[in-house]
Parts: C-alpha cells; sequence; structure tokens
C-alpha cells in the first residue's frame, strides 16, 4: 500500500491485495482502529481492477465499499459515506445490495446536523423493506397494538424470552432493527409521538422471528416505551431482560445504546442514582470502545446529571460538563434535542434549582 497502486501487476494479484486489504481492515476495526480500517478499505477499492469491480468482482467489492462506509460512518466522514454510497447505488444488481450504505448515509447525515435528510433515507429504506411507515401515538390501531403486546410480555416468562430460538434471518433482522433503532434518535428530533410505533414493531419481530445480536436493543427500547405508558414494573422487567441477553459478543456493540435507554427511561425509578450513574459511566465507556460515540457522548451527559443527583460535588460535575462541551466542540458534535434537554438538566442543577 505505501507505494500506491502498481497497474503493472495482473488481475488475480491485484485481486488478491485487494482482499488482504479487507482482511487487514477487519481486523483493525475489530480492534477500534478505525482510521487505519478505513485506509485498508479505501486501498483495497483502489487496487480492485476497475473494468471488473463491477463485474467479475462484485461480490468482494460490494464488501470493500460497504466496510468502508461503515466505518467512514463511524469517524463522522460524510464525505466518504456519500461518494461510497453513489458508487454503490449506482453499480448494484439489487435494492438489497445498496441498503447497508444507505443506512451509513443515514447515520452520517444525522451526525452533521441533516436531520431531516437523515429520516428521508430511512424512510426510503423501510420502504424498501416492505415495512410500514410509523404511526402517530393516537391512531386507534397503534393502541390496540400496543395493548396486545402489554398483555402478551404479561403472560410470558423471563425464562421464555431467555430461550427463544436464534431468528432463521437474524442478518436481515439486524439490519431492520437497527434501521429502526436508529429511528428512534431521528424521532426525538422530528416527531416523538412515532417512537411507540417503532419500538413496538422491533419487538415484535424479535418475539415473531427470533433472537439476533440486536434483540437486547429491542427489548429495551420497548421498555422506554413501557415507561411511558406508566407499565413501570414491567418496563423495569423487560429492561432487565435486554441486560441479561447482552451476553454474547455479537450483541456487546449495542451495549452503550442499551445502557442509555435503561438507565434514562427506566432504572432511575426503581435503583439508586449512583447505581444509575455508574451505568452510565460504563456504558461511556463501552460506546467508545465500540465505536458508538453518539450513544458514549450522551451516557456521559446524563452521567454527570446523575453523578449530582446522588451526591457528587457540584463543582466536579461542573468541570466534567464544560470538559465534555469543550470535547464536543473541538470534534464538532452536534447536540440534538436529548442531550440539550440533559444540558438545561445540568444548568439548572448548577443554579441549584429546576426549571
Amino acid at each position: 500500500n505505501l507505494g500506491g497502486v502498481d497497474t503493472s501487476f495482473d488481475r488475480r494479484k491485484r485481486t488478491a491485495i485487494a482482499a488482504l486489504n479487507q482482511k487487514a481492515g477487519n481486523q483493525a476495526k475489530d480492534m477500534s482502529a478505525f482510521d487505519s480500517a478505513l485506509r485498508y478499505f479505501l486501498n483495497g477499492i483502489l487496487w480492485m481492477p476497475a473494468e471488473e469491480r463491477w463485474s467479475t468482482n462484485y461480490a468482494e467489492s460490494l464488501a470493500l465499499h460497504v466496510s468502508a462506509a461503515e466505518t467512514a460512518c463511524l469517524l463522522e466522514n460524510l464525505g466518504v459515506v456519500t461518494k461510497l454510497t453513489e458508487e454503490v447505488a449506482a453499480n448494484v444488481t439489487s435494492d438489497k445490495d445498496k441498503i447497508a450504505c444507505l443506512f451509513c448515509l443515514t447515520k452520517s447525515l444525522y451526525s452533521c446536523g441533516n436531520i431531516f435528510d437523515s429520516k428521508r433515507v430511512a424512510f426510503a429504506i423501510l420502504e424498501q423493506l416492505k415495512e410500514a411507515l410509523p404511526r402517530d401515538v393516537g391512531d386507534p390501531s397503534l393502541a390496540r397494538d400496543l395493548k396486545d403486546m402489554v398483555a402478551t410480555l404479561h403472560s410470558t416468562a423471563d425464562e421464555t424470552i431467555m430461550g427463544m430460538r436464534p431468528s432463521h434471518t437474524a442478518q436481515q433482522d439486524t439490519l431492520l432493527l437497527s434501521v429502526y433503532s436508529f429511528l428512534t434518535y431521528i424521532m426525538l428530533e422530528c416527531n416523538p409521538q412515532q417512537n411507540p410505533h417503532i419500538t413496538l414493531r422491533m419487538i415484535q419481530i424479535t418475539l415473531n422471528n427470533g433472537l439476533s445480536a440486536i434483540s437486547p436493543l429491542a427489548l429495551a427500547l420497548f421498555a422506554g416505551t413501557l415507561a411511558g405508558m406508566n407499565q413501570n414494573s414491567l418496563a423495569y422487567r423487560i429492561s432487565k431482560l435486554a441486560k441479561r441477553l447482552l451476553s454474547t459478543r455479537q450483541s456487546q456493540r449495542f451495549s452503550s445504546y442499551i445502557t442509555l435507554v435503561t438507565a434514562a427511561c427506566v432504572d432511575w425509578m426503581v435503583e439508586p442514582l449512583q447505581c444509575v450513574a455508574e451505568s452510565l459511566l460504563n456504558g461511556h465507556k463501552n460506546g467508545l470502545q465500540v465505536g458508538d460515540i453518539m450513544s458514549a457522548r450522551t451516557n456521559y451527559r446524563h452521567y454527570i446529571v446523575n453523578a449530582y443527583l446522588g451526591g457528587q460535588e457540584l463543582s466536579l460535575c461542573r468541570e466534567q460538563l464544560v470538559d465534555s462541551a469543550e470535547l464536543s466542540k473541538q470534534n464538532n458534535l452536534y447536540g440534538f434535542l436529548h442531550e440539550v434537554l440533559c444540558y438545561r438538566m445540568s444548568v439548572s442543577l448548577r443554579r441549584n434549582r429546576f426549571c
């Protein structure tokens, strides 16, 4: 790679070098070395013979482009994600093959503040996957479906959920549920009234199809919806099940978001605030380890508030808040409504009053 692409190499050798870059990129990504991983993936694309990139080497080229887009998304590099998505969209042979890149584009648009464009792309993905668009709270059919799910969960034992079989469509389920889970972020800005539908759909898919890597997040998000419905004991029970399901390695990448949802929406009603704060700090660390920067920084903001409410000195909380805000500014990280709320809570606490 140091010498650039040598076009004098025959096609077979160039394809082999591209495959080595894919392997090296995967290893770097597993170690959270995302900058290095992106360089490997982009070099792999360059080594792939251009005339065969989307014909003879279609699968290999698609894998490199998707891997590069996912890694660029973790680095919040919208320019690279957009360019890769456009190339994939122009060359793939099916809508299914471009969904992964479109999802990366959705996340990158959101992280750069283009919230409504992010929502538009996310809805386009749902339509391609033959999913109905979310309904608002107040829709009679949604109210009936939520009531039915509450009854189902009340009548289903914990061990029945823990012992569910793996989904036969785990890969597809993980992608669809990932889109839905990210929509919960987007809808906090656009239309929170649609989040109950989104979380309901996530747990329906999980209970109908079986467990996948993202199933713990489906349970955690619906636990938040249950808390909003004043089903507090059921919400806490489901949130604990979500954390129990995190035992598999594949599910660990969702641990930061799960911690955020359960702590901020459910656990504070039952557990000591010091314990909630500790969970949020662990969620922050887990998010940094797996590259979930958005969940990591939001966990940390909620940690500051809960640490103060739990008895931590105001001066230390103030210092942590200022450091967090400065880091976000340095890295061009946007603060959206759920973070703004946390910030306002922090300001209120600093003034020793609630507003």
